[in-house]
């Protein structure tokens, strides 16, 4: 008897057909050992006929109700497995470990994924969770009752044998965890957001897909520091101006394949660069937002894409000059007389031209350029830069009403320094803009300037 409860609790442990949990959510896993069942007995098939059968009667003929729905959303046939297991023999004799080492983890990995939504997320609403083994056409997927996740990829690793990969299957596995936490955070996500597929499964507009699969990928990041496509995210950071001009193009041609869903379709760069697009979308809106629990609302909820890119402010982080010479800033059309036209001085003789005008007002300015001045001179320090001497400049700062800094005019006296040092504390003095602003915000745009002596 005693053997007899082990050798259950042995099978429960790494078979695991269904969890039932108390929070009256299923957990599916019996499909998995369905699939290796009948991958086995392909073993005694004499011919594709025979192969499709097997399949048929062993998988998809004992399948769970997430499997069943799987189908649904992602068709695959008998046919098609046979295929893709002859394609890569290799591949799929490796996965079958590699696949229950990270499957055994699934059900706590599923409770802590939600269990935080639960107390972050504005109504979470639960979902089962069907572990499936499909055409590797899918890490994961969902419909309005299911997560479904395609264990063939998702918890695979780099261990398994990629000698017969290409493309994106190897970009894919081979930038795998096994760590299914990540892909079930994700689409977790997309169960709750409000469904707008058109007849072909797509999304009605380029951005919304982009948008959507942003707001999947950044709360997950946001919750657990997790992401389904690091390798992406490592492309898309080193041509962030690139890709935002690109996609901008195709928002009106509405062309999905440089960007979403393109797989082997894309060639010289990663494929689904849009998650990548879609989640710094995502970000810059959800840092604008002061109340963060109704940002996440808008976020998962709202269908207004258009007007969400537009309230992010989101510019794929393009540089704007903002840190020239009086000089470059003549050649560029932006004088400091063009300039002065448009922001108020931030103080002036006459108080009704200046944006602070009691002796208080002014007092805190002051300190407040003193200290902006400061940070500057820690910033170039930290960087290497060195004055090496007393240096004479004027600087003349446009500063917007929430403190940014929207140019920086600078004019040093005459041999004061070289032209590599000076291109050089432009260089830094436009890294050091993108992140700091100036101490001090006002109810209007501003402008604030005086002589400078820079020293180490």
């Amino acid at each position: 008897m005693k053997n007899a409860i082990l050798i259950l609790a042995i099978i429960f442990k790494i078979v695991f057909v269904q969890a039932q949990t108390k929070a009256s959510y299923q957990i599916i896993i019996k499909d998995v050992d369905h699939f290796w069942e009948a991958f086995d007995s392909l073993a005694q098939a004499k011919t594709t006929t025979d192969s499709v059968s097997i399949i048929d009667r062993l998988y998809f003929g004992r399948a769970s109700e997430g499997l069943k729905a799987f189908r649904i959303v992602r068709p695959i046939t008998a046919l098609k497995h046979v295929e893709t297991i002859r394609q890569y023999p290799k591949f799929w004799r490796s996965l079958r470990p590699v696949m229950y080492r990270h499957l055994k983890d699934a059900a706590a990995q599923t409770a802590i994924v939600f269990k935080k939504y639960q107390t972050s997320i504005p109504n979470f609403r639960k979902t089962g969770v069907s572990f499936v083994v499909g055409c590797m056409n899918t890490g994961g997927t969902t419909n309005a009752d299911w997560i479904f996740i395609g264990t063939e990829i998702a918890a695979c690793d780099t261990t398994v044998d990629r000698s017969e990969l290409q493309g994106w299957y190897k970009e894919v596995i081979s930038n795998g965890s096994g760590d299914m936490t990540p892909m079930i955070a994700h689409e977790a996500i997309h169960t709750q957001q409000i469904s707008t597929l058109d007849t072909a499964g797509l999304k009605t507009s380029l951005e919304g897909s982009v948008i959507d699969e942003g707001v999947a990928d950044f709360i997950p990041y946001l919750l657990f520091k997790n992401s389904i496509n690091e390798h992406v995210y490592k492309y898309g950071y080193a041509h962030e101006c690139e890709l935002w001009q690109g996609i901008q193009a195709d928002f009106v041609k509405q062309d999905y394949t440089p960007w979403l869903y393109g797989g082997n379709d894309t060639k010289g760069k990663p494929a689904d660069l849009g998650y990548f697009i879609g989640f710094r979308i995502v970000e810059a809106f959800y840092n604008k937002h002061k109340n963060k629990r109704e940002a996440l609302d808008i976020l998962l909820k709202s269908k207004n894409y258009k007007d969400i890119i537009q309230q992010s402010g989101y510019n794929g982080t393009c540089t704007i000059q903002k840190a020239m010479s009086f000089q470059e800033a003549e050649k560029q059309g932006k004088s400091y007389q063009s300039l002065d036209s448009l922001y108020k001085s931030a103080v002036h003789s006459d108080t009704s031209q200046a944006v602070f005008k009691t002796p208080e007002e002014q007092q805190i300015l002051q300190k407040a350029y003193g200290d902006f001045l400061k940070e500057l001179g820690t910033f170039l320090k930290a960087h290497n830069f060195k004055w090496e001497k007393l240096t004479k400049c004027f600087n003349r700062i446009y500063i917007n009403s929430d403190g940014t800094v929207d140019y920086f005019l600078y004019k040093f006296s005459k041999d004061q320094i070289t032209e590599e040092k000076e291109k050089e504390f432009e260089r830094l003095l436009t890294i050091f803009l993108k992140d700091h602003k100036f101490p001090v915000s006002a109810k209007e745009k501003f402008a604030q300037c005086s002589p400078v002596k820079y020293s180490d």
